[in-house]
């Protein structure tokens, strides 16, 4: 009878453990879903191009350049 009365005690103990280790893994579980902050997705959609979107400025700043160079290196052959 006292091996029965151990081996029942064993058990309970394996089976407290066990619920103690569930119930912590639950609530650290818990934890970490309550610190989600979510996701906050905010798109702007905005249908006038930017200004690196216009073709007139990339061609107007690529004279510019040839012009500054061209300066440049005239005044140098003097």
């Amino acid at each position: 009878m006292k091996q029965y009365s151990k081996l029942l005690v064993a058990s309970l103990q394996g089976l407290q453990a066990r619920i103690l280790l569930t119930l912590s893994l639950l609530f650290s579980s818990l934890l970490s879903i309550a610190q989600d902050g979510g996701l906050d997705v905010d798109i702007d959609v905005n249908d006038e191009p930017m200004w690196y979107e216009s073709i007139w400025l990339w061609v107007g700043l690529a004279v510019f350049i040839i012009i500054i160079v061209a300066i440049v290196s005239a005044g140098r052959k003097r």
